[in-house]
Protein backbone atom coordinates (compact mmCIF):
# COMPACT_ATOMS: atom_id res chain seq x y z
CA UNK A 1 0.00 0.00 0.00
CA UNK A 2 1.27 3.41 -0.82
CA UNK A 3 1.59 6.49 1.15
CA UNK A 4 -0.74 8.26 -0.85
CA UNK A 5 -3.39 5.28 -0.34
CA UNK A 6 -2.86 5.33 3.47
CA UNK A 7 -3.47 9.36 3.74
CA UNK A 8 -6.95 8.69 1.87
CA UNK A 9 -7.82 6.47 5.53
CA UNK A 10 -5.93 8.87 7.48
CA UNK A 11 -7.69 12.48 8.54
CA UNK A 12 -6.22 15.68 7.05
CA UNK A 13 -3.11 17.16 9.39
CA UNK A 14 -2.87 13.76 10.64
CA UNK A 15 -0.46 12.21 8.29
CA UNK A 16 2.08 15.70 9.00
CA UNK A 17 1.97 14.79 12.64
CA UNK A 18 2.61 10.96 12.36
CA UNK A 19 6.01 11.86 10.31
CA UNK A 20 7.12 14.16 12.95
CA UNK A 21 6.89 11.49 15.37
CA UNK A 22 8.77 9.66 13.47
CA UNK A 23 10.89 11.80 13.11
CA UNK A 24 11.40 12.74 16.58
CA UNK A 25 11.75 8.79 17.92
CA UNK A 26 14.60 8.71 15.20
CA UNK A 27 16.34 11.77 16.70
CA UNK A 28 16.41 10.83 20.20
CA UNK A 29 17.24 7.26 19.45
CA UNK A 30 20.23 9.31 17.83
CA UNK A 31 20.77 11.32 20.70
CA UNK A 32 21.51 7.84 23.08
CA UNK A 33 23.64 6.25 20.78
CA UNK A 34 25.80 9.40 20.01
CA UNK A 35 26.43 9.34 24.50
CA UNK A 36 27.15 6.31 23.73
CA UNK A 37 29.47 7.34 20.72
CA UNK A 38 31.31 10.20 22.88
CA UNK A 39 31.75 7.92 26.08
CA UNK A 40 33.61 5.74 23.63
CA UNK A 41 35.48 7.84 21.91
CA UNK A 42 36.70 10.05 25.09
CA UNK A 43 38.61 6.62 26.29
CA UNK A 44 40.26 6.76 23.61
CA UNK A 45 41.70 10.22 23.27
CA UNK A 46 43.84 11.90 25.58
CA UNK A 47 43.78 12.05 29.51
CA UNK A 48 42.59 15.27 29.25
CA UNK A 49 39.98 14.23 26.92
CA UNK A 50 37.13 16.70 27.79
CA UNK A 51 39.36 19.71 26.86
CA UNK A 52 40.67 18.25 23.99
CA UNK A 53 37.44 17.41 23.24
CA UNK A 54 36.13 20.98 22.59
CA UNK A 55 39.76 22.61 22.22
CA UNK A 56 39.58 22.54 18.52
CA UNK A 57 36.06 23.46 18.32
CA UNK A 58 36.67 26.22 20.11
CA UNK A 59 40.52 27.76 18.50
CA UNK A 60 38.44 27.62 15.14
CA UNK A 61 35.26 29.26 16.06
CA UNK A 62 36.86 31.92 18.00
CA UNK A 63 39.67 32.44 15.08
CA UNK A 64 36.27 33.64 13.34
CA UNK A 65 35.75 36.75 15.55
CA UNK A 66 39.18 37.68 15.32
CA UNK A 67 38.43 41.07 13.86
CA UNK A 68 35.89 42.03 15.52
CA UNK A 69 35.99 44.97 17.72
CA UNK A 70 34.55 42.77 21.00
CA UNK A 71 35.49 39.60 22.44
CA UNK A 72 33.51 37.95 25.34
CA UNK A 73 32.32 34.16 25.91
CA UNK A 74 30.71 32.15 23.12
CA UNK A 75 28.26 28.77 23.25
CA UNK A 76 30.87 26.51 22.07
CA UNK A 77 31.33 24.14 24.67
CA UNK A 78 27.97 22.97 25.38
CA UNK A 79 28.52 21.13 21.80
CA UNK A 80 29.50 17.33 22.47
CA UNK A 81 31.55 15.46 19.79
CA UNK A 82 29.40 12.86 18.28
CA UNK A 83 29.41 11.24 15.16
CA UNK A 84 26.28 10.39 13.33
CA UNK A 85 25.15 8.58 9.80
CA UNK A 86 22.17 10.53 9.99
CA UNK A 87 22.63 13.55 7.39
CA UNK A 88 18.84 15.10 8.19
CA UNK A 89 20.06 15.40 12.00
CA UNK A 90 23.51 16.98 11.25
CA UNK A 91 21.84 19.81 8.98
CA UNK A 92 19.35 20.21 11.97
CA UNK A 93 22.04 20.25 14.62
CA UNK A 94 23.91 22.21 12.51
CA UNK A 95 21.89 24.63 12.25
CA UNK A 96 20.64 24.77 15.85
CA UNK A 97 24.40 25.62 16.61
CA UNK A 98 24.91 28.24 13.85
CA UNK A 99 21.47 30.34 15.26
CA UNK A 100 22.78 29.72 19.11
CA UNK A 101 25.94 31.00 17.35
CA UNK A 102 24.73 34.08 16.18
CA UNK A 103 22.27 35.02 18.67
CA UNK A 104 24.89 34.98 21.24
CA UNK A 105 27.52 37.02 19.61
CA UNK A 106 24.90 39.45 18.34
CA UNK A 107 23.70 39.42 21.92
CA UNK A 108 27.65 40.21 23.17
CA UNK A 109 27.77 43.08 20.29
CA UNK A 110 25.07 44.62 21.14
CA UNK A 111 25.69 44.79 24.99
CA UNK A 112 29.40 46.08 24.51
CA UNK A 113 28.20 48.63 22.71
CA UNK A 114 25.53 49.52 24.89
CA UNK A 115 25.94 48.47 28.34
CA UNK A 116 23.60 48.71 30.79
CA UNK A 117 23.63 47.70 34.80
CA UNK A 118 21.06 44.94 34.53
CA UNK A 119 22.64 43.55 31.11
CA UNK A 120 25.63 43.43 32.61
CA UNK A 121 24.32 41.38 35.96
CA UNK A 122 21.85 39.22 33.67
CA UNK A 123 25.21 38.78 31.47
CA UNK A 124 27.02 37.81 34.51
CA UNK A 125 24.68 35.29 36.84
CA UNK A 126 23.44 33.82 33.17
CA UNK A 127 26.95 32.31 33.34
CA UNK A 128 27.33 31.80 36.83
CA UNK A 129 30.11 34.65 37.09
CA UNK A 130 30.29 36.45 40.45
CA UNK A 131 33.14 38.83 42.02
CA UNK A 132 32.69 37.06 45.17
CA UNK A 133 33.50 33.62 43.43
CA UNK A 134 36.17 35.39 41.09
CA UNK A 135 37.71 36.61 44.48
CA UNK A 136 37.66 32.34 45.69
CA UNK A 137 39.38 31.67 42.91
CA UNK A 138 37.05 31.96 39.45
CA UNK A 139 37.98 33.02 36.21
CA UNK A 140 36.79 36.72 35.23
CA UNK A 141 34.34 36.96 31.91
CA UNK A 142 36.24 38.39 28.69
CA UNK A 143 33.58 41.24 28.34
CA UNK A 144 34.91 44.62 26.77
CA UNK A 145 32.88 47.38 26.40
CA UNK A 146 32.93 50.37 24.19
CA UNK A 147 32.16 52.57 27.81
CA UNK A 148 31.06 52.10 30.72
CA UNK A 149 26.59 51.23 31.56
CA UNK A 150 25.32 54.99 30.60
CA UNK A 151 22.99 54.29 33.37
CA UNK A 152 25.63 53.79 36.38
CA UNK A 153 24.65 57.31 37.59
CA UNK A 154 21.15 56.21 38.06
CA UNK A 155 21.69 53.54 40.15
CA UNK A 156 21.12 54.88 43.82
CA UNK A 157 22.00 51.73 45.83
CA UNK A 158 25.59 52.14 46.48
CA UNK A 159 26.52 48.81 46.97
CA UNK A 160 24.95 47.98 43.89
CA UNK A 161 26.59 50.53 41.57
CA UNK A 162 30.08 49.52 42.90
CA UNK A 163 29.77 46.41 42.45
CA UNK A 164 28.49 47.27 38.55
CA UNK A 165 31.48 49.29 38.29
CA UNK A 166 33.79 46.62 39.31
CA UNK A 167 32.55 44.13 36.96
CA UNK A 168 32.53 46.54 34.67
CA UNK A 169 36.72 47.57 34.29
CA UNK A 170 38.04 43.99 35.94
CA UNK A 171 37.76 42.87 32.73
CA UNK A 172 39.50 45.27 30.86
CA UNK A 173 42.55 45.81 33.52
CA UNK A 174 42.81 41.95 33.51
CA UNK A 175 43.68 42.29 29.74
CA UNK A 176 45.66 45.13 29.93
CA UNK A 177 47.89 42.65 32.08
CA UNK A 178 47.99 39.99 29.94
CA UNK A 179 48.84 41.70 26.84
CA UNK A 180 52.39 43.51 29.44
CA UNK A 181 52.70 39.48 30.28
CA UNK A 182 52.37 38.62 27.49
CA UNK A 183 55.23 41.01 26.11
CA UNK A 184 57.50 40.46 29.39
CA UNK A 185 57.58 36.74 28.28
CA UNK A 186 59.07 37.65 24.94
CA UNK A 187 61.51 39.96 26.77
CA UNK A 188 62.78 37.39 28.74
CA UNK A 189 63.26 34.88 26.21
CA UNK A 190 64.91 37.26 23.81
CA UNK A 191 67.31 38.51 26.53
CA UNK A 192 68.04 34.68 27.26
CA UNK A 193 68.76 34.21 23.29
CA UNK A 194 70.84 37.04 23.20
CA UNK A 195 73.46 36.00 26.55
CA UNK A 196 73.35 32.61 24.87
CA UNK A 197 74.81 34.41 21.73
CA UNK A 198 72.11 33.25 19.96
CA UNK A 199 71.00 35.46 16.69
CA UNK A 200 68.01 37.08 16.92
CA UNK A 201 65.34 37.59 13.90
CA UNK A 202 64.73 40.28 11.63
CA UNK A 203 61.47 40.42 13.38
CA UNK A 204 62.28 39.89 16.81
CA UNK A 205 65.03 42.93 16.74
CA UNK A 206 62.27 45.15 14.65
CA UNK A 207 60.10 43.88 17.65
CA UNK A 208 62.23 44.89 20.67
CA UNK A 209 62.97 48.36 18.74
CA UNK A 210 59.85 48.58 19.09
CA UNK A 211 59.22 47.30 22.48
CA UNK A 212 62.16 49.97 24.02
CA UNK A 213 60.35 52.56 21.98
CA UNK A 214 56.96 52.06 23.40
CA UNK A 215 57.97 52.37 26.41
CA UNK A 216 60.32 55.21 26.16
CA UNK A 217 64.00 54.09 26.62
CA UNK A 218 66.84 54.89 24.44
CA UNK A 219 69.33 52.52 25.42
CA UNK A 220 68.98 48.60 25.11
CA UNK A 221 68.79 48.38 28.55
CA UNK A 222 67.08 45.31 29.52
CA UNK A 223 67.04 45.49 32.86
CA UNK A 224 65.58 49.12 32.77
CA UNK A 225 63.19 47.59 30.34
CA UNK A 226 61.72 44.65 32.36
CA UNK A 227 61.46 47.32 35.11
CA UNK A 228 58.81 48.73 32.82
CA UNK A 229 57.09 46.22 31.12
CA UNK A 230 55.38 44.64 33.86
CA UNK A 231 51.68 44.11 35.74
CA UNK A 232 49.66 47.08 37.55
CA UNK A 233 47.92 45.05 40.46
CA UNK A 234 43.96 45.03 39.89
CA UNK A 235 43.12 46.25 43.56
CA UNK A 236 45.39 49.81 42.62
CA UNK A 237 43.66 49.95 38.78
CA UNK A 238 40.23 49.92 40.41
CA UNK A 239 40.19 51.87 43.31
CA UNK A 240 42.12 54.73 41.22
CA UNK A 241 39.13 54.07 38.36
CA UNK A 242 36.85 54.54 41.34
CA UNK A 243 38.17 57.71 42.54
CA UNK A 244 39.35 59.12 39.55
CA UNK A 245 35.63 58.41 37.74
CA UNK A 246 33.75 58.34 41.21
CA UNK A 247 32.71 55.31 40.61
CA UNK A 248 32.04 55.62 36.87
CA UNK A 249 29.52 58.45 36.76
CA UNK A 250 32.01 61.39 36.56
CA UNK A 251 31.64 63.98 33.22
CA UNK A 252 34.68 62.85 32.12
CA UNK A 253 34.13 58.50 32.40
CA UNK A 254 30.64 58.62 31.06
CA UNK A 255 31.27 60.97 28.05
CA UNK A 256 34.76 60.20 27.01
CA UNK A 257 35.89 56.81 28.93
CA UNK A 258 38.24 59.27 31.12
CA UNK A 259 38.06 57.22 34.20
CA UNK A 260 41.85 57.10 35.16
CA UNK A 261 41.86 60.94 35.13
CA UNK A 262 44.69 61.36 32.92
CA UNK A 263 45.78 64.43 31.74
CA UNK A 264 47.28 65.29 28.53
CA UNK A 265 48.98 69.11 26.75
CA UNK A 266 49.46 66.69 23.43
CA UNK A 267 46.70 68.60 20.59
CA UNK A 268 46.69 65.11 18.98
CA UNK A 269 45.09 63.29 21.95
CA UNK A 270 41.45 63.25 22.11
CA UNK A 271 40.44 64.90 25.44
CA UNK A 272 38.29 66.93 27.56
CA UNK A 273 38.48 70.33 28.84
CA UNK A 274 37.51 70.71 32.92
CA UNK A 275 34.82 72.96 33.73
CA UNK A 276 36.71 74.17 36.31
CA UNK A 277 39.89 74.50 34.38
CA UNK A 278 41.92 77.68 35.12
CA UNK A 279 42.19 80.43 33.18
CA UNK A 280 45.48 80.04 30.32
CA UNK A 281 46.35 76.50 31.12
CA UNK A 282 46.06 73.98 28.46
CA UNK A 283 45.79 70.60 29.84
CA UNK A 284 42.77 68.34 29.16
CA UNK A 285 41.67 65.00 30.72
CA UNK A 286 42.24 62.31 28.32
CA UNK A 287 39.48 60.43 26.16
CA UNK A 288 39.41 57.02 24.87
CA UNK A 289 37.51 54.91 22.19
CA UNK A 290 36.77 52.28 24.81
CA UNK A 291 37.46 51.02 28.45
CA UNK A 292 40.48 48.77 27.18
CA UNK A 293 42.46 51.61 25.64
CA UNK A 294 41.85 53.52 29.10
CA UNK A 295 42.79 50.89 30.97
CA UNK A 296 46.08 50.34 28.54
CA UNK A 297 47.08 54.10 28.90
CA UNK A 298 46.70 54.04 32.72
CA UNK A 299 48.91 51.11 32.87
CA UNK A 300 51.47 52.85 30.41
CA UNK A 301 51.12 56.15 32.11
CA UNK A 302 52.88 53.86 35.33
CA UNK A 303 54.87 52.53 33.23
CA UNK A 304 56.75 54.98 31.75
CA UNK A 305 56.22 58.49 33.49
CA UNK A 306 59.45 60.09 35.52
CA UNK A 307 56.62 60.94 38.25
CA UNK A 308 55.80 57.18 39.10
CA UNK A 309 59.79 55.92 39.20
CA UNK A 310 58.94 55.11 43.19
CA UNK A 311 56.48 52.72 41.90
CA UNK A 312 58.39 51.09 40.02
CA UNK A 313 61.36 50.72 41.89
CA UNK A 314 59.28 49.21 45.02
CA UNK A 315 57.57 46.91 42.56
CA UNK A 316 61.00 45.46 41.03
CA UNK A 317 61.63 45.50 44.74
CA UNK A 318 58.31 43.57 45.34
CA UNK A 319 59.35 41.30 42.57
CA UNK A 320 62.47 40.15 43.11
CA UNK A 321 62.24 39.31 46.47
CA UNK A 322 59.73 37.12 46.13
CA UNK A 323 56.54 38.53 47.47
CA UNK A 324 53.37 39.20 45.88
CA UNK A 325 53.09 42.79 44.09
CA UNK A 326 50.84 44.81 46.42
CA UNK A 327 48.56 47.01 45.29
CA UNK A 328 47.80 48.23 48.69
CA UNK A 329 51.42 48.90 49.18
CA UNK A 330 52.47 50.69 46.10
CA UNK A 331 49.61 53.38 46.70
CA UNK A 332 52.15 54.58 48.87
CA UNK A 333 54.06 55.70 45.96
CA UNK A 334 51.49 57.80 43.56
CA UNK A 335 51.68 61.07 45.53
CA UNK A 336 52.57 62.41 42.22
CA UNK A 337 49.49 61.09 40.82
CA UNK A 338 47.06 64.16 42.59
CA UNK A 339 47.71 67.45 43.61
CA UNK A 340 46.21 65.74 47.03
CA UNK A 341 48.76 63.95 47.22
CA UNK A 342 49.23 62.12 50.86
CA UNK A 343 45.46 62.46 50.91
CA UNK A 344 45.17 60.76 47.77
CA UNK A 345 46.71 57.94 48.95
CA UNK A 346 44.95 57.31 51.51
CA UNK A 347 41.95 57.37 49.83
CA UNK A 348 43.01 54.83 47.27
CA UNK A 349 43.96 52.64 49.76
CA UNK A 350 40.82 53.08 51.60
CA UNK A 351 38.71 52.49 48.94
CA UNK A 352 41.04 48.77 48.64
CA UNK A 353 40.07 47.93 51.98
CA UNK A 354 36.76 48.74 52.40
CA UNK A 355 35.69 47.15 48.82
CA UNK A 356 37.69 44.29 49.58
CA UNK A 357 40.01 44.79 46.40
CA UNK A 358 42.78 42.97 47.42
CA UNK A 359 41.79 39.28 46.63
CA UNK A 360 40.98 40.76 42.88
CA UNK A 361 44.73 40.43 42.67
CA UNK A 362 45.34 37.13 41.19
CA UNK A 363 42.22 37.13 39.74
CA UNK A 364 42.29 36.12 35.73
CA UNK A 365 40.60 36.36 32.63
CA UNK A 366 38.93 32.88 30.71
CA UNK A 367 40.83 31.40 28.45
CA UNK A 368 40.30 32.30 25.06
CA UNK A 369 39.83 29.42 23.87
CA UNK A 370 37.26 27.91 26.69
CA UNK A 371 34.14 29.86 26.80
CA UNK A 372 30.76 28.83 28.79
CA UNK A 373 27.49 29.59 27.24
CA UNK A 374 23.97 31.41 28.59
CA UNK A 375 21.99 29.19 30.35
CA UNK A 376 19.69 27.38 29.04
CA UNK A 377 21.11 26.85 25.70
CA UNK A 378 20.16 23.85 24.08
CA UNK A 379 22.79 21.09 24.27
CA UNK A 380 23.37 19.86 20.51
CA UNK A 381 24.87 16.54 19.18
CA UNK A 382 26.61 17.19 15.58
CA UNK A 383 29.26 15.92 13.47
CA UNK A 384 32.10 18.04 14.41
CA UNK A 385 34.33 16.47 11.28
CA UNK A 386 31.47 18.78 8.95
CA UNK A 387 30.56 21.95 10.60
CA UNK A 388 34.55 22.98 11.73
CA UNK A 389 36.63 20.99 9.54
CA UNK A 390 39.59 22.28 8.76
CA UNK A 391 39.37 22.92 5.62
CA UNK A 392 36.57 25.21 6.03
Amino acid sequence: MTSKHIKSYIRPGLFKRLLALCLLIAVSATYVAAEADTAALSEKMSPNSAKDRHSSINIDAWSKLENQNFTAELPLNYITLTRTNLPVLTLLSELTVSLNFAAETSYIKQLSKQPTVPGLEAFWRDRAHSLEAIKRGADAPRLFLSRLPSDLPEIRDVQRRKQAFISSMLPHVLAANEEILRDRSRILKLRSDLSKATKLSEADLKWLAKIFDNYELTSMDFDQLLKRVDVIPPALAIAQAAKESGWGVSRFAQMGNAIYGQWTWNPKDKGMVPLERPEGKKYRVRAFKNVLDASRSYAKNLNTSHAYEGFRNVRLSLRNSGKSISGYKLAETLTNYSTSREIYVAAVQEIIIRNQLKSLNSAQLTDAKQHTPRQGLQKTELNMERLFSSKG
